[in-house]
């Protein structure tokens, strides 16, 4: 947890920069995202943070395995950062630029499931049984039209918990509206991308709605 928080922390700046950019990256600054992770961890070192385990999954974090490696010993530096790199792959191919459009979140989550060799491991099944197909902040598009949030992981990976935000016309909701899609009148019809819906979203009303939850 404290590796994922801290990962990105020599480009944290940059990140904010990149989000409304719509060139291709200089050279400069590919090279600052390539040396990230090793940078990250020097810092964190410098910061005062004397965790070797954490302070080596950070400086991994960023290297892709190979796609013939076998799996790692569990709570080790390299199980930790493929697990972390996954990870964050997943949340940049959802994260929408000004250069480049975010990736549906069942996409990605599909992409995710499977190692680079093509093919399923653990970490791509230990997402999907945690996550779901339909990962937490994803927008969705219901049975009923309406365009919701999906906020915590259903009974099952295909059946989340969401909260609508908008009508089918798109038009906000007075208030959001929990639902559960295990209903078939709120089933999910696809997973939509970030700027397909560009309201204002109650964050606040969202967690206390998943809080909720059983």
């Amino acid at each position: 947890m404290l590796a994922a928080l801290s990962m990105n922390l020599s480009i944290t700046r940059l990140q904010d920069e990149l989000v409304d950019r719509d060139r291709t990256l200089t050279l400069d600054q590919r090279q600052t995202i390539d040396q990230h992770a090793a940078r990250s961890a020097t810092l964190l070192a410098e910061l005062g943070v004397d965790d070797e385990l954490w302070t080596d999954v950070v400086a991994r974090h960023h290297s892709e395995p190979a796609a013939d490696e076998f799996a790692p010993p569990p709570d080790t530096p390299d199980r930790l950062a493929a697990l972390l790199h996954r990870v964050d792959v997943l949340c940049a191919k959802m994260s929408p630029r000004r250069a480049r459009r975010g990736m549906p979140p069942m996409q990605a989550m599909r992409d995710a499931f499977n190692a680079p060799n093509g093919r399923p491991d653990e970490i791509g099944v230990a997402l999907t049984q945690i996550l779901g197909m339909h990962p937490p902040g994803g927008l969705v598009r219901l049975a009923n039209g309406e365009v919701g949030v999906v906020v915590r992981r259903g009974e099952r990976p295909s059946r989340p918990w969401v909260v609508s935000v908008a009508a089918s016309n798109r038009q906000p909701l007075a208030q959001p509206v929990l639902r559960d899609t295990r209903d078939d009148a709120y089933v999910i019809r696809a997973s939509m991308r970030p700027e397909e819906y560009r309201a204002v979203v109650d964050h606040d009303r969202l967690l206390s709605l998943a809080a909720a939850l059983p």
